[in-house]
């Protein structure tokens, strides 16, 4: 992590979130193995997010046909996959319905301003890169079909509240 780099962008009263992500991305792109990804939280939205995933999961059940179109960024490091892209997740489980996305979109800019990523990432485990086509920022395990995942998840605050 350039710590060296962003630092000084994390330690003012109001830090300079952007600066911290381009800092990262331009560290990470030129630096010997150019993998990782990084996005920014902004909490006080967490609970608007949480009743709009609530309205979206009882208006749609995600498509398991469609796992394969979500961004993986697990990086190969758990089969199945655990964690997917958050915004293609929802987009993929949204398929039909533009609106709820666009508003769903419009939380989630919200709650990640700040993001950044190189075009792949590396697998911890296999030493594989895998391709980033989609990030939002944070990830969510709700699709995954991996036997552990499956069935704990349904116990996270999160899985709660949200379903």
């Amino acid at each position: 992590m350039p710590y060296h780099r962003i630092y000084q962008h994390l330690m003012p009263t109001e830090p300079n979130y952007q600066a911290v992500c381009d800092n990262f991305y331009n560290y990470y792109t030129n630096y010997s193995a150019p993998y990782g990804t990084i996005g920014v939280t902004d909490c006080r939205y967490m609970d608007e997010m949480v009743a709009m995933m609530k309205y979206i999961n009882t208006k749609h059940t995600f498509d398991t046909d469609r796992l394969n179109n979500v961004q993986d960024l697990d990086g190969e490091t758990f089969t199945p996959t655990i964690f997917f892209d958050f915004d293609d997740y929802v987009r993929n489980l949204c398929t039909n319905d533009n609106n709820t996305y666009e508003q769903f979109n419009a939380v989630l800019q919200r709650l990640v301003p700040y993001k950044a990523n190189t075009n792949y990432i590396l697998s911890g485990k296999t030493h594989g890169e895998t391709k980033v086509n989609h990030f939002s920022g944070i990830t969510i395990s709700d699709p995954s079909t991996r036997s552990e995942i499956k069935e704990s998840k349904k116990y996270t605050n999160w899985w709660i509240q949200t379903h």
